[in-house]
Protein backbone atom coordinates (compact mmCIF):
# COMPACT_ATOMS: atom_id res chain seq x y z
CA UNK A 1 0.00 0.00 0.00
CA UNK A 2 1.09 3.08 -0.66
CA UNK A 3 1.23 5.65 1.70
CA UNK A 4 -0.22 9.53 1.98
CA UNK A 5 2.38 12.12 1.66
CA UNK A 6 1.85 15.44 3.14
CA UNK A 7 1.92 18.19 0.37
CA UNK A 8 4.09 21.07 0.89
CA UNK A 9 4.55 24.26 -1.00
CA UNK A 10 7.66 25.73 -1.56
CA UNK A 11 8.31 29.14 0.07
CA UNK A 12 4.74 28.82 1.49
CA UNK A 13 5.60 31.55 4.50
CA UNK A 14 8.37 33.36 2.73
CA UNK A 15 7.32 34.92 -0.20
CA UNK A 16 6.13 38.43 -0.25
CA UNK A 17 3.05 39.16 -2.21
CA UNK A 18 4.79 41.15 -4.94
CA UNK A 19 7.09 37.99 -5.58
CA UNK A 20 3.52 36.33 -5.33
CA UNK A 21 2.30 38.48 -8.13
CA UNK A 22 5.17 37.82 -10.25
CA UNK A 23 4.40 34.61 -9.94
CA UNK A 24 1.27 35.10 -11.31
CA UNK A 25 2.17 36.77 -13.59
CA UNK A 26 4.43 34.52 -14.72
CA UNK A 27 2.45 31.95 -14.74
CA UNK A 28 -0.06 33.40 -17.36
CA UNK A 29 2.15 34.30 -19.78
CA UNK A 30 2.06 32.09 -22.96
CA UNK A 31 5.32 30.70 -22.46
CA UNK A 32 4.84 29.04 -19.19
CA UNK A 33 2.78 26.59 -21.19
CA UNK A 34 5.69 26.16 -22.96
CA UNK A 35 7.51 25.85 -19.94
CA UNK A 36 4.83 23.09 -18.59
CA UNK A 37 5.38 21.14 -21.69
CA UNK A 38 8.53 20.82 -21.18
CA UNK A 39 8.67 19.54 -17.53
CA UNK A 40 6.00 17.08 -18.93
CA UNK A 41 8.45 15.75 -21.74
CA UNK A 42 11.09 15.53 -19.40
CA UNK A 43 9.06 13.38 -16.89
CA UNK A 44 7.78 11.37 -19.88
CA UNK A 45 11.17 10.82 -21.17
CA UNK A 46 12.30 9.64 -17.50
CA UNK A 47 9.86 6.98 -17.14
CA UNK A 48 10.75 5.34 -20.74
CA UNK A 49 13.93 4.99 -20.01
CA UNK A 50 12.79 2.67 -17.19
CA UNK A 51 10.96 0.73 -19.74
CA UNK A 52 13.68 0.31 -21.96
CA UNK A 53 15.99 -1.30 -19.74
CA UNK A 54 16.49 -5.07 -21.04
CA UNK A 55 15.58 -7.56 -18.69
CA UNK A 56 18.23 -9.64 -19.61
CA UNK A 57 21.09 -7.55 -19.30
CA UNK A 58 23.67 -8.58 -15.90
CA UNK A 59 22.72 -5.96 -13.49
CA UNK A 60 18.90 -4.98 -14.84
CA UNK A 61 17.75 -4.98 -10.99
CA UNK A 62 20.16 -2.66 -9.76
CA UNK A 63 19.90 -0.54 -13.18
CA UNK A 64 15.83 -0.59 -13.01
CA UNK A 65 15.91 0.31 -9.23
CA UNK A 66 17.84 3.28 -9.86
CA UNK A 67 15.83 4.52 -12.88
CA UNK A 68 12.90 4.30 -11.42
CA UNK A 69 13.75 6.08 -8.94
CA UNK A 70 15.51 9.04 -11.01
CA UNK A 71 12.05 9.17 -12.92
CA UNK A 72 9.68 9.14 -9.60
CA UNK A 73 12.13 12.10 -8.31
CA UNK A 74 12.09 13.87 -11.59
CA UNK A 75 8.28 13.73 -11.28
CA UNK A 76 7.40 14.48 -7.99
CA UNK A 77 10.15 17.85 -8.27
CA UNK A 78 7.86 18.67 -11.27
CA UNK A 79 4.65 18.35 -9.62
CA UNK A 80 6.11 19.89 -6.72
CA UNK A 81 7.37 23.18 -8.56
CA UNK A 82 3.52 23.53 -10.49
CA UNK A 83 1.74 23.11 -7.54
CA UNK A 84 3.31 25.77 -5.57
CA UNK A 85 3.13 28.37 -8.58
CA UNK A 86 -0.53 27.76 -8.97
CA UNK A 87 -1.06 27.73 -5.00
CA UNK A 88 1.07 30.75 -4.54
CA UNK A 89 -1.22 32.27 -7.60
CA UNK A 90 -4.51 31.08 -6.46
CA UNK A 91 -3.51 32.71 -3.12
CA UNK A 92 -2.68 36.22 -4.52
CA UNK A 93 -6.33 36.08 -6.44
CA UNK A 94 -8.12 35.52 -2.85
CA UNK A 95 -6.39 38.23 -1.44
CA UNK A 96 -7.94 40.75 -4.21
CA UNK A 97 -11.02 38.65 -3.84
CA UNK A 98 -11.54 39.47 -0.20
CA UNK A 99 -9.81 42.82 -0.51
CA UNK A 100 -12.47 43.92 -3.38
CA UNK A 101 -15.13 42.26 -1.77
CA UNK A 102 -14.70 44.54 1.80
CA UNK A 103 -14.00 47.74 -0.46
CA UNK A 104 -17.45 46.57 -1.93
CA UNK A 105 -19.27 46.14 1.62
CA UNK A 106 -17.56 49.62 2.58
CA UNK A 107 -19.02 51.46 -0.28
CA UNK A 108 -22.40 49.86 0.19
CA UNK A 109 -22.60 50.43 4.06
CA UNK A 110 -21.59 54.25 3.35
CA UNK A 111 -23.71 54.74 0.53
CA UNK A 112 -26.22 52.63 1.26
CA UNK A 113 -26.48 50.39 -2.25
CA UNK A 114 -27.19 47.25 -1.86
CA UNK A 115 -26.64 45.09 -5.28
CA UNK A 116 -28.59 42.38 -6.52
CA UNK A 117 -27.57 38.62 -5.14
CA UNK A 118 -27.76 35.75 -7.59
CA UNK A 119 -30.69 33.68 -6.04
CA UNK A 120 -32.06 37.13 -4.03
CA UNK A 121 -35.74 38.46 -5.38
CA UNK A 122 -35.14 41.54 -7.43
CA UNK A 123 -36.06 44.11 -5.02
CA UNK A 124 -32.79 45.78 -5.14
CA UNK A 125 -34.91 48.94 -6.18
CA UNK A 126 -37.43 48.95 -3.28
CA UNK A 127 -34.01 48.39 -0.92
CA UNK A 128 -31.68 51.30 -2.25
CA UNK A 129 -34.14 53.89 -3.37
CA UNK A 130 -36.96 52.88 -0.79
CA UNK A 131 -39.78 52.98 -3.98
CA UNK A 132 -41.80 50.61 -5.63
CA UNK A 133 -41.08 49.13 -8.79
CA UNK A 134 -42.33 51.80 -12.04
CA UNK A 135 -45.82 50.49 -12.21
CA UNK A 136 -48.43 52.19 -9.79
CA UNK A 137 -51.01 50.37 -8.09
CA UNK A 138 -54.48 50.94 -8.86
CA UNK A 139 -56.73 53.92 -7.16
CA UNK A 140 -60.21 52.78 -6.52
Amino acid sequence: MSEKKETRKILCEDLSPVEKALLMQTSMTPGFKVIIKMANEACLRATQDSARLDPEMPDYDRVALERVRRSRNISEFSDLLFQSIFAHADSVKRQEASEHEEAEQAVDSVFGIHSAKVGESNDAVKRVFGIHQAKPKKQK
